[in-house]
């Protein structure tokens, strides 16, 4: 997604579909980055974070 709006548009069918979401903005780069877990209760409440460090050995292609 390219715009605010769009995002706007589609979310309540993603919350709809998929329950409670977190929205992750796509950063284009190699070499460390770092995963971020959170579990959520059926009520959406986030009990548990897990944050992982991973290096990127090769670039991934971007999708547009």
């Amino acid at each position: 997604m390219h715009e605010e709006k769009e995002l706007l548009d589609k979310w309540p069918a993603i919350e709809r579909d998929f329950g409670r979401c977190t929205l992750q903005e796509y950063v284009d780069h190699t070499g460390i980055y770092y995963n971020v877990m959170l579990y959520r209760d059926k009520s959406g409440g986030c009990h548990e974070a897990v944050i992982i460090r991973i290096m990127r050995y090769f670039p991934l292609k971007r999708r547009d």
